[in-house]
This record gives structure tokens, C-alpha cells and sequence, in this order.
């Protein structure tokens, strides 16, 4: 297989580069169209280029139009006669009828093989010709049959770079299929089409799924993303799940109205359940969701005639919970502390042993947010000047909540004392902790285990306010105290954060708490 002409490679990431006419550069506004590709294989950066390489030819050719004034069809005196959804559901419903006639793949490797080498060398015949008169009539078939009127030259460049996308990712999939890998989307357009779900039906229809997948996607893409955090994916997808059965099952994005929103938000308030605080983020993730719809290339046409939400929904009100309720009191952090070391010296394993053995201790004297701790990596953890720190940060695809809240934390003296770092040194390298801490955490601390049960107490947050409220006490200065629980602004974040000169200073105003008195096990 041979390098395409626009594909580069520097220190193992693969990137897309079609540089722009000169003559087309004042329609196009830019002198390049770059995209990186990632850090992947040859073969997979040659699939994704062709994808890439089709965009570009389009661009380029509808700008020569817009350049000449003269194109291969009718003119334009008339209004162009497809839309961009129609494009996009021509491109959805032909690469549907591809995947639905694909054959078996063949047992034998030989002939896997030559299947797969088959599928790229198609791939990139396709890739080449946008101008082709062949590709073309098809797409003009393509389009009769399913009633759509392509009055102008302009019209069958966009329907076959449509039929382009739907055959460069229908060959890919192939390609997939006969090396025996899941198939994977390439193309967001075609999120949610395989041969096995329903065939494309009408231009409107986007699935509320379909728009989280896109967006998900979306996230992902390119070197160095910030992909979107699985919580989030979960909670998105849990609100458009319930929104749907309210409207008995009804998924269609492109429908919402803002009454019946507010009809939803007044059926939650009649049941009691779930409380204005949860609904009122219901109604704010069903908004982002609608939104994200809004603006993403394969649905912003279908999606012009959903509701926007924002500023349209009254939420319901509610009253935050005051720190000190929320917050853990001295003699329940003791407790809770205690029940950890009670946890070590029953010589029993517990599921998340590890977890709740050493996340209270970290929580209490770090003031760390639960998903932060619970995604900390053995290699976080470093010594300067004898005194031991780890960093909080999104390396390795970890997402923190504010750009601030990367940061370095000193490991307080009470949690090295305890053994956490004899028991750091023996464990193995990767992530330390379980994922999911803020659910089973919050259950053991509310067990019979440890017997926190006091209406209002947030059993993992409330760990972080405790920190908050002893480095007042022991007058931790302003900034370590802001920096350490990651709200600092940016001249404090280079004072402490851009060398580890001045950690020292870090430590020693980490060392003003005094540690909680908590029982030894006999």
C-alpha cells in the first residue's frame, strides 16, 4: 500500500495536510487544510486520509465554482435543489443498503486477506475522484431513487461526495470485518448505522443518542483531546432516557417543544421525586444535549426546528446545603478514620479494600474531590527535599473539573505515618484506587462499618469542606490553603505549580495541621 500524497508522519502521529489552490485561497480563507489523524497505524492513517482527502476535493470544487461562475450542470438561476440534510440522509441510507448487502467473511486467512487489501485499494480509488463521471452517475441514480432533485453541477459534487463518504466508510467497516476487529465509525455522519439497526428513514429524525455519540466522538478526536469523562456520558444518557419514556418511548430530538419540557419538569414535581435540585439538572443537560444537536454538522439542518431550551425553562428552586451540614465534624472524621484502621487490623479483604483503607486519609488531608483521588496513578506520587507530593492532573485522558484544579498536594505527615506510602511503594504501577469510589464509598461510610449516618452529611465531599475548614484553623496562609484545594488563580498556580523549587514552602504550610487524634488498634 502506497503513502498518499497528503498524509504525513512526525514522531509516530499521523497527520492530514491538503494545501489549498492559490486561487482558491481568498474563498477558502485559509492556505491549508490540516487535521491530525493521531497516534495510530499506517493503515488506519491511510482509511482516515481518504475521508479527509473527499472534504477537501469538495471544498475545492465548490469554491472553483464559486471562483468561475460556471459549473458542469444547469447554472444558478434557480435555487439549489437539496439541502444539506437531504445530502446526509442520501449518505446515511446508501452506506445502510452497502452494509446490508455485504457477504460473509471467508474463513480463510488468504482469502481475508485479499478481501481486506480489496476494501483499501476500493477505498482509494474512491478517494481520487470526485470529478469522476462514473461516481457521479451514481450519484445522480442514487438520487432519483430516493426522489431528490439535483438541478445543478454544484448539487452532484455535494451528492457525490456524499456517496464518497458512505463508500469509504462501508470499505473500512470491511476492512474491519476481514481482519476480524469490531468495526469501528469513522465518519460521525454515520453514527448509529450498521447492518443490523434500523434502515435511515426521512430527513428529520435524530435520536438523542445519536447527538451524545456524535458529541462523544467529537471529544475524542485529534492528538491531545480532553475527551469527554464517562460520568458524564452516563448522566447524559440517563436524562435523555428518562425524557424519552416520558414521552412513552419517543427518542426524536428534532420534536422537542419547550411545553413539553415543562410538562416533564411539572409530572417530576407532582411525584415528589427526584428533588428540585436533581430536576433542575435535568433540565439543563436535556438542554445542552438539544444544543449540542444544534451545532454539530450532520444534524444542525434536522435540528433547526427543535426547541431551544435555554432561557426558556423556569427551574425549580431549591436551597443549597450549608457547609457546616455538609461538612464532617471533627469527631466524625476520627470515627471514620478509626473505621479505616479497623478495616487493616480485621485482616479481612473487603471489595475497594485499598480504597477504603487509604481514600478517607488522602480526602481528609489533601481535600481532594472523590473523582480525583480515586484516579490517582502510582506514578503521581514523587519526593522532593525529603518530603513526599503527588499531582492532580489529566494526564494519561483524566478529566478534572476546572482548569485550576491541576495542581501539586503535599502528603501530609499524618498519612505517611499512617504507612501509606510503605504501602504506596509495594503496590503495583497504573491506578491505585477502583473507579467508581463516589458510590461505594459513600455506601460504606453510611454502613454499619463505619456508622455515619447524619441526614445532610456528604460522605465524600464533606471530607474535602473538613480540609477546607482546618487549614482556617490552623491558619494555613490564603494561597497554599486556595492552591492545595485547587482554587487558585493563575498567579498563584505559577508560584506553586511551575517548579518544584517551591514545594518545600508547600509543605511546610501543609505541616500547620495539626493531625486528628484517632485511636490506635490494639
Amino acid at each position: 500500500m502506497s503513502k498518499p500524497q497528503r498524509l504525513f508522519c512526525r514522531g509516530g502521529r499521523w497527520t492530514f495536510r491538503a494545501y489549498v489552490p492559490e486561487e482558491l485561497r481568498p474563498i477558502i480563507g485559509k492556505r491549508e487544510i490540516w487535521k491530525s489523524l493521531g497516534t495510530i497505524s499506517h493503515r488506519e492513517a491511510v482509511r482516515l486520509s481518504h475521508i479527509e482527502s473527499v472534504k477537501a476535493d469538495a471544498l475545492f470544487a465548490e469554491a472553483r465554482v464559486q471562483l468561475t461562475g460556471v459549473d458542469t450542470g444547469i447554472g444558478h438561476e434557480e435555487p439549489a435543489g437539496v439541502s444539506d440534510a437531504d445530502l446526509q440522509q442520501l449518505a446515511r441510507s446508501y452506506l445502510y443498503s452497502l452494509e446490508r448487502q455485504t457477504p460473509p467473511v471467508p474463513f480463510s486467512q488468504e482469502e481475508r486477506d485479499a478481501r481486506r487489501d480489496a476494501a483499501d485499494d476500493q477505498a482509494a480509488a474512491i478517494a481520487q475522484g470526485i470529478e469522476d463521471a462514473g461516481l457521479q452517475s451514481l450519484a445522480k441514480t442514487a438520487a432519483e431513487e430516493r426522489r431528490l432533485r439535483l438541478i445543478d453541477g454544484r448539487d452532484i459534487l455535494r451528492a457525490t461526495e456524499a456517496l464518497q463518504r458512505a463508500l469509504l466508510e462501508h470499505y473500512a467497516r470491511d476492512a474491519d470485518r476481514a481482519e476480524l476487529k469490531e468495526e469501528r465509525v469513522r465518519d460521525p455522519l454515520f453514527v448509529g448505522v450498521s447492518r443490523d439497526s434500523p434502515e435511515p428513514v426521512g430527513n428529520a429524525r435524530v435520536t438523542f443518542e445519536a447527538i451524545i455519540d456524535a458529541q462523544v466522538a467529537k471529544r475524542s478526536a485529534g492528538e491531545g483531546a480532553k475527551a469527554m469523562p464517562a460520568k458524564s456520558i452516563q448522566k447524559y444518557r440517563r436524562v435523555a432516557k428518562a425524557f424519552s419514556d416520558y414521552r412513552s418511548g419517543r427518542d426524536d430530538a428534532t420534536s422537542v417543544t419547550v411545553d413539553e419540557v415543562e410538562d416533564w419538569r411539572d409530572a417530576m414535581l407532582a411525584a415528589g421525586k427526584p428533588g428540585n435540585r436533581t430536576i433542575a439538572d435535568r433540565l439543563v443537560c436535556l438542554g445542552t444535549i438539544i444544543n449540542w444537536g444544534k451545532g454539530q454538522k450532520a444534524h444542525r439542518d434536522a435540528m433547526r426546528g427543535a426547541a431551544k431550551l435555554d432561557g426558556a425553562i423556569e427551574a425549580p428552586s431549591y436551597m443549597e446545603k450549608p457547609a457546616d451540614t455538609t461538612s464532617y465534624s471533627m469527631e466524625e472524621a476520627r470515627k471514620l478514620l478509626a473505621a479505616t484502621r479497623a478495616l487493616a487490623a480485621s485482616g479481612k479483604t473487603v471489595h475497594n479494600h485499598d480504597a477504603k483503607r487509604w481514600l478517607p486519609w488522602i480526602c481528609v488531608y489533601g481535600g481532594l474531590r472523590i473523582s480525583e483521588a480515586e484516579h490517582l496513578r502510582k506514578e503521581d506520587f514523587f519526593e522532593v527535599e525529603g518530603s513526599w507530593f503527588f499531582r492532580i492532573t489529566t494526564a494519561g485522558r483524566r478529566s478534572l473539573k476546572t482548569r485550576s484544579s491541576e495542581r501539586v498536594i503535599p502528603v501530609h505527615p499524618a498519612v505517611a505515618e499512617e504507612g501509606f506510602l510503605d504501602w504506596l511503594k509495594a503496590a503495583p504501577e497504573g491506578q491505585l484506587f477502583g473507579s467508581s469510589a463516589s458510590s461505594y464509598m459513600g455506601r460504606w461510610v453510611r454502613s454499619d462499618a463505619v456508622g455515619i449516618k447524619r441526614k445532610g452529611i456528604s460522605p465524600n465531599h464533606g471530607l474535602r469542606h473538613l480540609l477546607k475548614a482546618l487549614a482556617q484553623r490552623y491558619q494555613v496562609g490564603d494561597e497554599a490553603r486556595e492552591y492545595i484545594l485547587g482554587h487558585a488563580s493563575v498567579d498563584v498556580h505559577r508560584k506553586y505549580g511551575s517548579t518544584d523549587v517551591m514545594l518545600p514552602g508547600l509543605a511546610t504550610e501543609m505541616r500547620k495541621i495539626v493531625p486528628l487524634s484517632v485511636p490506635r488498634m490494639p
